[in-house]
C-alpha cells in the first residue's frame, strides 16, 4: 500500500495488519504497525469501582477505588457520605488538615490572597474576608 495520510482513507481503502502507521505528536514521528496498536487498544484497563468513588489506578492498567468520594454535590475525603462541598475526616481529630507553609500577612490591606483564605505564623492564625486580613492570637494552654 502506498503511503497514505488519514485524510485520504475512505472505505475502498484496504488497511493490513501489517502496514505501519505514523503517529505524529509535538513533531515527534513515531511508527507501529496496525496490528500493535490494535493490541494496544485491546489491553485496555481493567477494574471495578463504587458508585461516587474516585478511580485511580491501583496497579498497571488496573482501577480501583480512591479515598475520594464525590455525590455531585460534595467531596469527601476519609468518608463515604460528605455534608459539605468539601467534607475531611481524618482517623484522629488533629490530622484531617494541615497548610504546611506559614505566612504572615504585612497588614489588613496585605493584597495577597482571596476572600476564605487561612493562613497561619507562630503567633496567629489568619483568614481573609472581604475586608482584608484578619487575625486571632494564638497562646498555649
Amino acid at each position: 500500500m502506498a503511503d497514505k495520510t488519514i485524510t485520504q482513507l475512505d472505505a475502498a481503502t484496504t488497511v493490513l495488519g501489517s502496514d505501519l502507521v505514523a503517529i505524529v505528536n509535538a513533531g515527534e514521528t513515531r511508527k507501529a504497525t496496525v496490528n500493535q496498536l490494535i493490541s494496544i487498544f485491546n489491553s485496555g484497563i481493567d477494574g471495578n469501582g463504587t458508585q461516587n468513588q474516585l478511580a485511580k489506578f491501583v496497579g498497571a492498567g488496573t482501577i480501583g477505588d480512591s479515598q475520594i468520594v464525590d455525590d455531585g454535590s460534595h467531596v469527601g475525603m476519609g468518608t463515604s457520605t460528605p455534608t459539605s462541598r468539601l467534607d475531611v475526616a481524618g482517623e484522629e481529630g488533629y490530622n484531617q488538615l494541615r497548610l504546611r507553609t506559614s505566612y504572615s500577612p504585612l497588614d489588613t490591606s496585605d493584597a495577597n490572597g482571596n476572600a476564605g483564605d487561612v493562613a497561619w505564623d507562630n503567633s496567629y492564625l489568619y483568614v481573609k474576608t472581604n475586608e482584608g486580613w484578619k487575625r486571632a492570637a494564638l497562646s498555649a494552654f
